[in-house]
């Protein structure tokens, strides 16, 4: 029995989402992937699995940073040491 292998463009087709959202995810580790070469390989089985035990959990993971920068500026508010964050790395705190 051998599984299906899909390309980036088939998998992005299978789950309803532009190929650029799909390899986002694949390299923030979300959407299960191997990359063969230069090339993402995704397995059918895998995808759908995924899917069923609930698919992307994006936002679970940005309400846990926003969660988790209010708590870092709460703290530091209250240690008297406020600063401000750039956005680039504001939204590498909160992967988005």
């Amino acid at each position: 029995m051998s599984a299906e292998v899909l390309t980036t463009d088939e998998a992005a087709a299978l789950l309803s989402m532009h190929p650029k959202t799909l390899l986002r995810q694949v390299r923030e580790g979300i959407i299960p992937a191997a990359r063969v070469g230069r090339r993402w390989k995704f397995s059918k089985r895998q995808l759908l699995t995924w899917l069923e035990e609930g698919g992307s959990r994006y936002e679970e993971l940005v309400d846990q940073g926003l969660l988790e920068a209010t708590e870092e500026a709460m703290a530091n508010v209250a240690a008297g040491r406020s600063r401000l964050v750039p956005w680039a790395e504001a939204k590498k705190r909160l992967r988005v």
